[in-house]
This record gives C-alpha cells, sequence and structure tokens, in this order.
C-alpha cells in the first residue's frame, strides 16, 4: 500500500491595498485619498471646511506611510531637485505617480489634455493644459509644505532653518542668501494668516504664496 505524500498546502493570501505600494511608499489608500480631495468644492463656508479635513485625512496618511515632504520636491526644473536647501527624496517613478494622483482630482478632461500632445488639440484645449499644468505645479508646491509642517510637528522641534545654498559663485551666492531670508518671511507670514485669518482666505493665500517661494528657490549652479 502506497503511502501518501505529505503535501504542504500553502494559502495564498493578497495582502490588502493599504500595504501595497504603488511607487517609493506611495500606498493604494494613500492614492486613493490624494486624489479625491482636490475636487471638493469650496465655494462656501462648509465646504471649505469639508475640503480642509480631506486634505488633512490624506496628509496624514501621506505621513503615516513613511512618506517624506521631500518627496515632493521635483526633481527637475531650474532647481535641479533642491528646494529651500533640501534635496528631492523623490524618484521618477513616484513624482509621475503623485502627479497623477493628483491631476485625477482635477477631473477626466484634465487628466484626458495631460495624455494628448500640444498639437493634437485645438486653442482652447492647449490653454485649458497650461491651466491645469500650473495648477498642478502650485498645488504640489502646497503640498509639500503642509506635509513638511506635519513632519516638523511630529519630531517635536523645527526642522533645523536650511543655510542659503553655496556654489562658489559670488553672485548667485549673494542672491541665494536674499532669497534665504525672503522665503523664511514668507513662510512666517503664512504661519501667521493660518493662525489669525478665515479657513477659506488662508486656503487662499497657500497657493499664492506657494507661488512665490517657488520663485525665490535656491540656485544649486
Amino acid at each position: 500500500m502506497k503511502k501518501k505524500a505529505n503535501v504542504e498546502v500553502v494559502e495564498v493570501v493578497e495582502a490588502p491595498a493599504s500595504t501595497m505600494y504603488i511607487a517609493g511608499k506611495f500606498t493604494h489608500e494613500a492614492r486613493e485619498l490624494y486624489s479625491t480631495f482636490a475636487n471638493k468644492d469650496v465655494t462656501a463656508e462648509k465646504a471649505v471646511e469639508s475640503a480642509r479635513k480631506a486634505s488633512q485625512a490624506a496628509y496624514d496618511k501621506l505621513v503615516q506611510d513613511g512618506m517624506l515632504w521631500t518627496d515632493f520636491v521635483s526633481l527637475g526644473g531650474k532647481n535641479k531637485g533642491v528646494y529651500d536647501g533640501h534635496k528631492s527624496t523623490t524618484t521618477p517613478e513616484l513624482w509621475e505617480a503623485l502627479k497623477a494622483a493628483r491631476l485625477e482630482g482635477r477631473g477626466e478632461r484634465a487628466v484626458r489634455l495631460a495624455a494628448t500632445p500640444k498639437k493634437a488639440l485645438n486653442a482652447r484645449d492647449q490653454k485649458d493644459k497650461r491651466a491645469n499644468e500650473t495648477w498642478l505645479g502650485r498645488a504640489m508646491s502646497a503640498d509639500r509644505d503642509a506635509i513638511r509642517k506635519r513632519q516638523e510637528k511630529k519630531d517635536g522641534t523645527a526642522v533645523t532653518e536650511p543655510q542659503p545654498v553655496e556654489t562658489g559663485d559670488k553672485v548667485v551666492d549673494e542672491a541665494n542668501k536674499v532669497n534665504h531670508r525672503i522665503c523664511k518671511k514668507v513662510r512666517d507670514l503664512q504661519t501667521y494668516i493660518e493662525k489669525h485669518a478665515a479657513v477659506k482666505d488662508a486656503e487662499v493665500t497657500k497657493d499664492v504664496l506657494a507661488s512665490v517661494l517657488a520663485t525665490f528657490a535656491q540656485v544649486t549652479e
């Protein structure tokens, strides 16, 4: 009589979505939160509060999953992966995943325009495509600053104030010193606004001041 072989049955259990990474430490659950809060209507006071809570939930999840605020610093651009004296920790794959998720919250048309070559679009669509690109840049800058603030608070101490970037070029280095002082005053202004102004007004100024910070970013070479 033949003995039956002992066969070990291994049950394959699919990992829950929240533990499955899209790129880097960007999880599916975080992506869901991150891609939807941008679509909140902020035309009324109650809607502004709802949008604020939705964005907080997304940011908190990103931080919880181990994302860094420097993951939201582009590798390209005139500063080549450096913002406010800090080097980017993102990767090309992570950066594209973040952009795609954020743009998705803008709506299906924005996603379609982004995927369509400029030459294939009419004048109106080209204008909207450029507007979406501007919006996306400002939105991700605001996300970067919001996550940075959370991580500074989580550590219990403020992140060491970065020093102006030194390139060896006297003119550039002097400009970086000036830009560094300007950016510090802009961040202080945003903090003051968030503490004392209405939530709706603070949300409006966030994008404006993020654009100012980008204008006076450090030059690395």
